[in-house]
């Protein structure tokens, strides 16, 4: 193999590499900080959803007080909260942070965690 082919092909390795770290940086379940639902997104909702008189006991709309109930919700929240940014409706702003956990969440499945 030649000098420049060499030279060449190390660029590539060099860029593959690179571009593999920032995929799995950017991967919550792989950068090894994944979300729990126990510990990130139920008190997200406890906050923002249940104790706002939206989503809690005896809700006109539909509740989200156990895992089963939220787990079925999971895409329609995502789309509101990630895409939509339509929510919470009566409470302070929701911050970026909190509305990526629920997306992050979201896409790896909605586990019970």
């Amino acid at each position: 193999m030649s000098e420049t082919k060499k030279n060449r092909a190390g660029w590539w390795v060099l860029i593959g590499g690179i571009l593999l770290f920032a995929a799995c940086e950017a991967d919550p379940i792989l950068s090894g900080e994944e979300i729990s639902y126990a510990a990130d997104i139920r008190p997200l909702i406890d906050v923002n959803c249940s104790s706002s008189g939206c989503h809690g006991a005896g809700s006109l709309e539909f509740e989200l007080l156990t895992y089963n109930q939220v787990k079925l919700k999971a895409s329609d929240i995502r789309q509101v909260v990630w895409v939509n940014r339509a929510t919470p409706h009566y409470t302070v702003s929701m911050s970026d942070a909190d509305r990526q956990k629920f997306r992050d969440w979201v896409d790896a499945g909605a586990p019970n965690n």
